[in-house]
């Protein structure tokens, strides 16, 4: 998986495990940004790189503007890949017999 860091005032965030609930925040984001406004879209996506690295809301506050999107987009592209990998996992009801 690739390693994802984030510099805040000179100081570096690396990116723990993607949790359930990064994933579910990231989802839901995905499914209803059409009805967001450009700020709130922007703060949405803070909040979830918050919570993604364990960030306190003045330091999550303190990350560069032109970082957030591109970040956002790492996280978004790794919380994907963790999915795929999970339901990969889960046997196929299909095949499955009783």
């Amino acid at each position: 998986m690739e390693q994802v860091v984030l510099r805040i005032d000179g100081t570096r965030h690396a990116l723990g495990k993607i949790k359930a609930g990064t994933y579910r925040q990231v989802l839901l984001l995905g499914e209803d940004y059409k009805n967001y406004s450009d700020q709130d879209l922007v703060d949405d996506m803070q909040e979830i790189i918050r919570v993604a690295f364990d960030l306190t809301k003045e330091q999550a506050s303190r990350i560069d503007t032109d970082r957030i999107i591109p970040t956002f987009r790492k996280i978004q592209k790794l919380a994907m890949e963790v999915f795929i990998e999970k339901a990969a996992e889960v046997p196929n009801a299909e095949g499955s017999e009783e």
